[in-house]
């Protein structure tokens, strides 16, 4: 697992428990974080000088994208990576089951699953469109896993890397390249992996750059489309709306 993390100290302690409570033998955290100022660099401290399995990466990384790549580089490429938020509980059993899949079907290069999101009041199950990871349903959905909820091999994320001047989008953009590269064989599972901590502090300005990049990300690997163009447009207009 690697864990991007920048003055993330509000949820870390219980994102660090949930890898440690997991029953995989084989497991491993790297956790990228150079340049927090808030309490994670004492927490960090304290959790990985106990535990062999963590890894913590001081190396100043350039923002999300950069601190996966980061991440990869550390490990073999025989090796399954997955993303964790700093805001983001592991279920407890979550890296057994997907490892088990991959152990039963060698030749996928990748498994995402489901999750859920608590919004400060209620848990919320997060809609997984189809279960067919394509070309066509990435354009029509926008994405179709969250990178919490997405594991590949490494060999794979080590050659197609994050794309670094995405902020938002580089889960689509990185599942259009993975299709594009020959890797198409994603399967769909019905494990929940994570939950996560929302509380509701993202901006309506953020969330418009996201849908804003996502866009492009869209257009770029797929060409303009009529229904693409609008589905962003509606989504434009509801952000401006809740101003």
């Amino acid at each position: 697992m690697i864990m991007p993390n920048y003055n993330g100290a509000k949820y870390l302690d219980k994102a660090l428990g949930g890898f440690a409570v997991q029953d995989h033998p084989d497991k491993r955290l790297i956790v990228v974080d150079g340049k927090s100022t808030d309490a994670s660099h004492a927490i960090l401290s304290a959790f990985s000088g106990q535990r062999p399995d963590v890894v913590w990466s001081t190396t100043p990384d350039r923002g999300i994208s950069d601190a996966i790549n980061i991440g990869a580089e550390m490990v073999g490429d025989d090796a399954v990576c997955g993303y964790l938020g700093s805001d983001d509980i592991l279920r407890k059993g979550a890296l057994s089951a997907v490892s088990d899949l991959f152990e039963e079907y060698p030749f996928i290069d990748a498994v995402y699953c489901r999750s859920y999101f608590y919004d400060g009041g209620s848990l919320v199950r997060l809609h997984v469109p189809l279960p067919t990871f394509s070309k066509k349903m990435l354009r029509r959905h926008g994405t179709i896993a969250g990178l919490q909820n997405f594991f590949v091999r490494a060999s794979i994320l080590k050659r197609l890397k994050m794309d670094t001047e995405l902020k938002y989008a580089m889960d689509l953009d990185f599942y259009f390249r993975m299709i594009a590269a020959g890797h198409p064989r994603i399967l769909a599972s019905p494990v929940i992996s994570t939950l996560n901590m929302g509380d509701g502090s993202i901006s309506t300005s953020q969330r418009a750059a996201s849908s804003r990049e996502r866009h492009r990300v869209t257009i770029s690997h797929c060409g303009y489309h009529p229904k693409t163009v609008l589905r962003y447009a509606w989504a434009s207009a509801r952000l401006m709306a809740k101003g």
